[in-house]
């Protein structure tokens, strides 16, 4: 082991040619060192003429060793404002920039620090530059804010669609949000006034927050701007160019306000426009920024929709809060105000327990007052100790907005419709809900009596032509009854030909009974009786059943049935009057002449039926309107207008779906999906 002594001497005894060797070393080790960092290093004299770079700063920006900085990297005349080498030099620190570099491979994002490089003196004589490129960084900075922003903006939009403004109010807060969050120059929302045919402006936000002038009313039959025209094609218009723009109509101001991008979709829910909503912007958009705006305009065109719906709720809330607060100042004459209302009315605290009730609620139990109060409202309405009204309730505390039940009594046997309406109490805690009843079941049972009249209807247009398919067998079986009877008269026995002839007396008797079932199937009577289905021989008697009539002898049937299907849970009676709805009006559309297809697939969990036709098509205005109730095309031949919007509103108890699709001059197509399970 060496004494402190030894260093020194062996320094002292080392040869010029030793010390160089040992000088070459340590530069080597030095330049080692640089070239390992993965930053730019850059050397910089008191003139800004840059000494010496690394590799990865010549790869960076490029070999640039005696120019002066500001000439190449920002080709200025003079030190750039700001220079983090310029401020070393001024005050001897460290000092730290962002900036952004030109390069051969495009621009870059750098953060930039200096510090001073000394002699032995102290004097600074040049600074040494670290230039990190934090251009991936950067951008996934960017990409976060911009997330960031766009799930603000959903989240405001959210806060403004639930917190119970009114209508006006709160699109104006969605606009506001929109102009926040996405920098928009100016963003509007327009809605329906169906009874007007006009588009009316509810808010403007940004560059202009009036309400008036000429955008503030755009009739739907008048396409010129821009907005007219995303309400009646009902598709957005997203551009990043507006200059040039055909639809952009006031070029002037779009050049004067420097706008680059418009961005305009229509409001709209279950295919029925009750809006339109548009923005422009002084930068271009991104991907991300457009399926923003396509989320949030469902979300306001919802907004809108549950707003209008609750119109009327909230009418009979403010009535019923009304009744509340007379509580307060008159027992008496709130509790004769209550008795005199002719619905069922009960009040329950947060844990369903019935507190009060008025005259016709009792009458509607059929209890006496004293074996009402402190009951459970679910066991007196459904016999039951389950709470059927447990989600209403955390629906009430969470919303405190009205919420209503459909539930079948199975006390009574009629079906129950309960609005729920929920109170505060003094403290502002949620107290429980004033709940109104109503009694649906003649409502139900006129849809019932309705839909089984257009049954009957549908049959007793096929009846002239059954009656004569009946006539058929009978004819042959009375022919063969006389010849059995003459031969038995003469006492002339052939088993041979007494065999043949009841042969044909049982096949003609087989098909009377097979009209008469697929007619039976048809006409049974419109209940809520279930049983399983076989969706493919459904569909075969039904066709059978459209045969009778003699409507398909000059067309071509083409059927597709996937066989094997799982059976469906329903009423066949119903599904036949939906089938029998779709085909007849196939069938006229045809005048009974061309091809008709019926097809039938299972789709994971649900069937799909199929069934085209091969005739004109339906004219593109009426393809929305087809389900509408009394809206026919054959009223001089007697049609109602009924046959679709009774098969919508049977499809629809069944939680499926039926929709149309046509072309003009290539047909129609009717598409019925029915959940398996369904009925």
């Amino acid at each position: 082991m060496q004494n402190k002594n030894e260093y020194p001497e062996n320094l002292t005894n080392e040869s010029p040619q030793q010390a160089l060797i040992k000088s070459e070393a340590e530069k080597n080790r030095s330049e080692a060192i640089i070239a390992a960092i993965g930053d730019g290093i850059s050397i910089q004299d008191t003139d800004y003429r840059v000494l010496y770079q690394n590799d990865v700063h010549r790869n960076m920006v490029g070999d640039h060793v005696g120019q002066y900085c500001y000439q190449v990297y920002e080709q200025k005349d003079a030190v750039c404002e700001g220079c983090p080498v310029a401020l070393t030099f001024q005050d001897g620190k460290i000092h730290t920039v962002e900036r952004s570099a030109p390069t051969d491979h495009g621009t870059i994002r750098v953060e930039i620090t200096s510090s001073p490089l000394r002699d032995p003196s102290g004097k600074i004589i040049a600074g040494i530059e670290i230039a990190r490129d934090i251009t991936a960084r950067t951008r996934s900075v960017m990409d976060l804010l911009e997330r960031t922003r766009h799930a603000l903006l959903g989240a405001d939009v959210g806060v403004a669609l639930t917190r119970g403004d009114s209508i006006r109010p709160m699109l104006q807060s969605c606009a506001e949000a929109q102009v926040k969050h996405l920098d928009a120059f100016l963003a509007r929302i327009w809605t329906l006034n169906e009874n007007e045919n006009t588009l009316e402006l509810q808010a403007s936000a940004g560059a202009y927050s009036h309400l008036d002038g000429p955008h503030s009313r755009i009739r739907l039959d008048h396409y010129d701007y821009k907005i007219g025209w995303i309400a009646k094609n009902r598709k957005p218009h997203l551009t990043n160019a507006v200059i040039g723009d055909p639809l952009i109509s006031d070029q002037e101001w779009a050049r004067r306000e420097k706008i680059v991008a418009f961005a305009g979709h229509p409001l709209v829910v279950e295919n029925r426009l009750v809006g339109v909503m548009g923005m422009f912007f002084r930068n271009e958009l991104s991907g991300a920024a457009l399926q923003t705006l396509s989320s949030i305009a469902n979300e306001i065109a919802l907004g809108i929709e549950h707003k209008r719906a609750e119109t009327e709720r909230e009418n009979i809330t403010r009535e019923l809060q009304k009744l509340i607060d007379k509580v307060k100042n008159s027992q008496r004459e709130w509790r004769d105000t209550f008795d005199n209302i002719q619905d069922p009315i009960y009040i329950t605290d947060a844990d369903y327990t019935i507190k009060r009730a008025n005259q016709a609620f009792i009458e509607f139990v059929g209890k006496p007052f004293s074996e009402v109060l402190d009951r459970k409202s679910y066991d007196l309405l459904q016999g039951t100790g389950e709470s059927y009204l447990h989600y209403p309730h955390q629906s009430l505390q969470k919303t405190g907005m009205p919420a209503n039940v459909e539930i079948s009594d199975p006390v009574r046997k009629r079906t129950l419709v309960i609005s729920h309406f929920p109170y505060s109490l003094t403290d502002d805690t949620f107290g429980g809900s004033v709940s109104l009843i109503r009694d649906v079941t003649e409502d139900r049972e006129k849809e019932m009596r309705l839909i089984m009249a257009e049954r009957l209807g549908s049959l007793g247009q096929m009846a002239a032509s059954i009656a004569h398919e009946i006539n058929n067998p009978l004819a042959s079986i009375l022919g063969c009854a006389e010849a059995l009877h003459l031969r038995v008269k003469k006492d002339r026995y052939d088993a041979v030909l007494f065999e043949k002839y009841l042969m044909i007396v049982q096949e003609e008797v087989a098909r009377c009974k097979n009209i008469t079932t697929n007619m039976l199937s048809v006409s049974r009577s419109a209940t809520y009786e279930q049983g399983t289905i076989d969706i493919n021989g459904t569909l075969q008697r039904t066709i059978e059943l459209m045969g009778y009539q003699g409507r398909l002898k000059d067309l071509q049937v083409n059927k597709e049935f996937t066989p094997s299907l799982p059976p469906l849970q329903g009423n066949e009676g119903e599904l036949q009057q939906v089938f029998i709805a779709v085909i007849t009006n196939a069938l006229d559309a045809m005048n009974d002449a061309g091809v008709l297809f019926v097809g039938t697939r299972q789709e994971g969990n649900t069937l799909s039926i199929t069934i085209g036709d091969s005739g004109p098509g339906i004219p593109p205005e009426q393809v929305s309107r087809v389900f509408d109730p009394f809206f026919t095309t054959k009223s001089d031949k007697g049609g109602t207008g009924l046959g679709l919007a009774i098969a919508r509103k049977i499809v629809a108890n069944y939680q499926g779906d039926i929709s149309v699709s046509s072309e003009q001059g290539k047909g129609t197509t009717v598409t019925i999906t029915l959940p398996l399970g369904s009925g």
